[in-house]
């Protein structure tokens, strides 16, 4: 699944959305490709039964802490693991979250799916909540080894919409 743009700037995404039944080199680095496995590693059987040689899985890391379940999926195509980390450490991470463990299981789905041999990105949203600690978050995600950080705006849309002065920064605050 990608979304797409309109044009070469970053403002451009729209909330439109595409699936790839085959390989387009032309939209490589063009588009962001993503996925969320919700509701079990059955979906990855299925797109693996389709054929796709290869597959982007894009996850908060939680399962992938368990060893097993990161070879199960690794078993299933999945050549590269978009991972959200947020904040810094626990304590960051858990308020922006909300889920307890997140940033320790995170960091342990990243190290488990790197001792496979995969390729990690890392997806980290600006917040007013870590924006204090970015440059510490960007340290730690460093330390971890990944081939790819993603930086990303808050998509200020339902909680986020609603709680916009509490959750968003301004460019001037960056």
């Amino acid at each position: 699944i990608s979304m797409v743009r309109s044009d070469d700037s970053a403002d451009s995404a729209a909330d439109e959305f595409f699936i790839l039944l085959k390989d387009y080199p032309r939209y490589n680095g063009s588009y962001a490709a993503f996925g969320k496995v919700t509701s079990g590693i059955e979906i990855l059987e299925k797109i693996k039964s389709c054929g796709y040689p290869e597959v982007i899985l894009q996850t908060n890391g939680r399962r992938l802490s368990k060893m097993s379940f990161a070879q199960q999926t690794a078993d299933l195509n999945v050549v590269e693991y978009v991972i959200s980390l947020h904040g810094m450490d626990e304590e960051t991470n858990t308020v922006i979250t909300k889920a307890k463990g997140s940033f320790n299981q995170a960091v342990k789905g990243i190290q488990n799916v790197k001792s496979l041999g995969k390729k990690v990105r890392t997806n980290s949203v600006v917040s007013k909540d870590n924006l204090p600690y970015f440059e510490e978050l960007v340290g730690v995600i460093i330390g971890l080894d990944v081939d790819h950080i993603n930086i990303s705006a808050l998509h200020t849309a339902g909680t986020a919409f609603r709680n916009f002065d509490e959750v968003t920064p301004y460019y001037k605050d960056l």
